[in-house]
């Protein structure tokens, strides 16, 4: 009950401050809902026990007519109330939900701290906020709200009118229904505690459809004509998860059946009970009449839809809890320190790391300097931690244990701000977006999106101009494929923009994250050459299991076990003989084209 009237009280905030109007309208339209109820009775009744009496001449037609004309107001009013609920608020709120709720979560999603994406924990809320917060949203409000307002209304005054018939018949009818509420309740609660734990392996269905959608991966899969295979691997994992579903929702039928029959018992007991008090002369045909009909067929869904918040939002009051939970996720530091930043040299001391909800440490206090101005490059073969050091010094994770200077400033005390104009970065898996070339660009300094001469400049030193002709529109060309007019580009082409866009803003500190991979060693030695030109006076970190980058650099750091085993220029380490002299060996023929390694 706690996470129901908690979920309400979100609701209700989100409702009333973006949609005033509604959340009022609502409110108003409820409670005539509500008392047309009862009025309804009354009427039933009194057109019975009047057209009694004008079949029998004592009543005037003309009297009669009214209420004839009442209730087919009472009849249809409810039905335009409803209408106008589910088709129009409902519709409305799902928008409001969409706009204005969706953006703040998308505002969210950009100030947290990038390792909750690394932990399942955080993944499930994610997933959770962003995937059934809508349908969640949609059943508490407007649908249950509604529900609760007209029915707690309607059943305080239908109530009123049995205790006219007899005030016991109100504890015949009631206390049933509270055991029926009590048990079917509790039972719920369960439920919807054991369905969460599915949430894993719904994720990872979700997951291999996914696969079996997306245009990334239909290209493999055609070509390796597995879909088949994929396709039984994603049905086997759905008919497992269904059978589980099976042997839950069986084991909950019986009482199920029991539980929700104990109304429907009592309400033919007190037909038979309202019988007995007609045929003894104590009420009229037209009570007799329609307070059977009320008890028999409608009065505890009056009484009971009410309580439906408690019986089945259960499940809704969880998803939503997930909002909250979303919303108290942690976030970057955003406010700025008052240590001044001394310089670009930057700095690991001892530095110990795992991943969140893993128990391997990948870094095992490493330690080393790179010097302001100075270009590095670190190797070491894949899983070696190279791209968790870059991780770590973008702040996107924080040591287990050590420190990491950057200016003599520890990297948590910088703002996302700062570290986006200190570092330009190009990682492996560099952004492609479907906006206009200049777009691409220059969202690398989103503060200067609009200055084409920035872009131009950055485009220009990333060698963008050299293919610039063969695009549509320049650089107000839509590329890639995704949208209707987009322009594909090449691979090396996609790379050369990643650059240009790390070159936006003059960034002190520039680091690519292997970002040649899919290129082959000749031209990925070529591009590195070409980017040590491009640097000029600023730092650079260039990350690589392949050495096509270590003879350009000042410094080369060789990274295994999670530590710096060797660290020197090429010429020294290729001297030592050790782990950096046998991979350049192994390597040489890749570069036998290039006339500087030989």
């Amino acid at each position: 009950m706690k996470e129901i009237i908690k979920a309400y009280k979100l609701i209700f905030k989100i409702v009333y401050t973006n949609i005033p109007f509604i959340f009022i309208t609502v409110l108003i339209l409820s409670i005539l809902a509500g008392l047309i109820n009862p009025v309804l009775v009354l009427v039933n009744g009194k057109i019975i026990d009047n057209g009694i009496l004008v079949s029998k001449g004592k009543l005037d037609i003309i009297k009669y007519i009214p209420l004839l004309i009442m209730l087919v107001i009472l009849r249809i009013f409810p039905k335009i109330i409803d209408i106008f609920i589910y088709t129009y608020v409902e519709k409305k709120t799902l928008l409001m939900v969409r706009t204005q709720l969706r953006g703040e979560m998308l505002k969210k999603y950009k100030d947290m701290e990038y390792e909750n994406l690394e932990k399942q924990s955080s993944i499930k809320v994610i997933n959770k906020a962003f995937k059934d917060v809508e349908q969640s949203f949609r059943h508490l409000y407007p649908m249950y709200t509604y529900i609760f307002i007209s029915n707690i209304i309607g059943s305080i005054g239908v109530l009123y009118l049995i205790v006219q018939v007899r005030w016991w018949l109100v504890l015949t009818l009631v206390l049933p229904f509270c055991l029926e509420l009590l048990l079917v309740s509790r039972k719920n609660k369960n439920i919807y505690a054991e369905m969460d734990k599915y949430w894993s392996k719904d994720h990872e269905i979700y997951i291999l459809g996914s696969y079996l959608k997306s245009r990334s991966h239909l290209t493999e899969i055609r070509a390796n004509n597995c879909s088949d295979y994929l396709i039984n691997h994603y049905s086997n994992k759905m008919q497992g998860r269904n059978k589980e579903y099976e042997k839950f929702f069986i084991k909950h039928l019986k009482r199920t059946i029991l539980f929700t029959n104990i109304t429907t018992i009592s309400s033919f007991i007190n037909a038979v009970l309202i019988l007995l008090l007609y045929l003894k002369g104590q009420i009229s045909i037209g009570i007799l009449v329609s307070t059977s009909i009320l008890i028999v067929q409608s009065f505890y869904d009056y009484l009971g839809k009410p309580f439906d918040i408690i019986k089945y939002s259960g499940s809704h009051s969880i998803e939503l809890g997930y909002l909250e939970k979303f919303f108290d996720l942690s976030e970057d530091n955003k406010t700025p320190s008052d240590i001044i930043q001394k310089n670009n040299t930057i700095e690991f001391k001892d530095v110990w790391f795992k991943y969140p909800e893993t128990d391997r440490y990948i870094l095992k206090g490493i330690t080393f300097t790179i010097k302001d101005g100075e270009k590095v490059s670190i190797v070491g073969e894949n899983g070696e931690g190279k791209s968790t050091i870059i991780k770590l010094l973008l702040g996107l994770f924080k040591p287990n244990k050590g420190e990491i200077l950057v200016g003599g400033k520890a990297i948590n005390y910088y703002t996302p701000e700062e570290k986006s104009k200190l570092f330009g970065t190009v990682f492996q898996d560099f952004g492609r977006y479907n906006i206009s070339l200049k777009e691409n660009i220059g969202i690398g300094d989103i503060e200067n999106i609009n200055n084409l001469e920035q872009i131009e400049k950055a485009a220009n030193k990333a060698k963008v101009n050299e293919f610039i002709n063969i695009l549509n529109e320049g650089y107000d060309t839509l590329v890639g494929r995704e949208f209707v007019g987009g322009q594909d580009i090449s691979g090396g082409q996609w790379q050369r923009i990643a650059i240009a866009r790390a070159f936006m803003s003059g960034k002190n500190i520039l680091i690519l994250d292997e970002p040649t991979s899919s290129l082959d060693p000749i031209a990925e030695s070529q591009l590195y050459k070409e980017f040590a030109e491009m640097v000029e006076n600023k730092s650079a970190i260039l990350i690589t299991h392949r050495l096509a980058s270590t003879m350009i650099t000042d410094k080369v750091f060789v990274i295994k076990d999670g530590r710096v085993y060797e660290k020197g220029n090429h010429k020294e380490l290729m001297n030592v003989n050790g782990i950096y002299a046998n991979m350049f060996n192994s390597q040489k023929q890749w570069y036998q084209k290039d006339k500087e390694v030989g």
